[in-house]
């Protein structure tokens, strides 16, 4: 076990929000905005740079001219490809399965992350009695799993979590996610940046990947409000390599690092069980390690400020 108590070091490792909410008031922000056009359901074909601004070309033939173009469309980005951006991809070979379910005892706000032999499970924490429960399994294992049906799957999350939470019940629909990271090689071009899932996408294991995003954005957008104040092409290459030194050190520490832990702890071999041991032990028992590890999973000494 090794186990973080908020008292130790910050009022809470992190806060969970869900993502329709996330998405819900980041639309009513734009949508109020006077200097965003929101396109839906449209792809874009082509991206064309002229000098000192870039060509957009849709799937229905309108074209938008940019000084700056950002992708964000997914580790499986289309834009970072007809771009000629290489990246590394990992695939787990692996599924993600995701349901919120409720629980007769209570999670004391509590977040669980088991890594038991054949499968990875997690339990995040939701208001009230419920919880977002996370099943990771091999690809082969994974449609079973999702076909099983609901009584046959709350018994078996409810003793897979050892009957700790009490009876467990499905209250919300299954989903699968297949486990692929990737990390590409240059997070810009000319006048053109990388930023969410389309720079890197992580394994969910230390569930920063979206922050890392959120991180790659509000660098790129302070940057750019910065130029735009002093009157200065926020396309410019001194910009995007700035955005790039500030963001692409973390992301790879991030990425090669959740790897190594991913290979870590599901690997049953018994060198790497051993091995596995001695690491969660050592941690435990030297309270320097947790220090460190609160402090890197909080940004205690890294806040970052909201744009206004």
């Amino acid at each position: 076990m090794l186990n973080f108590k908020s008292a130790d070091e910050a009022e809470a490792l992190g806060y969970l929000v869900p993502n329709y909410q996330v998405r819900k008031a980041l639309y009513q922000r734009i949508s109020k905005a006077e200097n965003i056009n929101l396109m839906n359901e449209i792809t874009v074909d082509d991206v064309k740079f002229c000098g000192d601004y870039a060509d957009i070309l849709f799937a229905n033939e309108q074209k938008v001219q940019a000084k700056l173009v950002i992708a964000a469309d997914s580790r499986f980005s289309n834009i970072r490809r007809k771009m000629g951006i290489a990246a590394l991809m990992k695939d787990f070979s692996k599924v993600m399965i995701v349901s919120k379910m409720s629980h007769t005892k209570s999670h004391k706000n509590i977040a669980l992350e088991y890594f038991d032999y054949g499968q990875t499970l997690a339990l995040l924490p939701m208001v009230g009695k419920a919880s977002s429960v996370v099943l990771t399994v091999t690809t082969d294992k994974s449609q079973a799993l999702l076909d099983m049906s609901k009584a046959d799957f709350n018994a078996k999350i409810t003793n897979d979590f050892r009957g700790d939470l009490g009876q467990m019940s499905q209250v919300g629909q299954r989903y699968s996610y297949p486990l692929v990271g990737v990390h590409a090689q240059t997070f810009i071009a000319k006048r053109f940046a990388l930023i969410g899932d389309a720079a890197v996408g992580m394994h969910p294991v230390t569930a920063h990947g979206f922050n890392l995003g959120l991180r790659g954005q509000n660098i790129l957008a302070n940057l750019v409000k910065e130029a735009l104040s002093a009157g200065q092409d926020i396309g410019s290459p001194a910009l995007l390599k700035l955005f790039e030194k500030k963001h692409i050190r973390m992301t790879k520490l991030m990425f090669f690092g959740t790897n190594g832990i991913v290979a870590l702890f599901t690997n049953d071999a018994p060198a790497i069980k051993q091995l596995r041991r001695f690491v969660l032990k050592f941690a435990e028992h030297f309270p320097p390690i947790k220090h460190l590890i609160t402090n890197h999973l909080t940004e205690a000494k890294n806040r970052f400020l909201p744009l206004k």
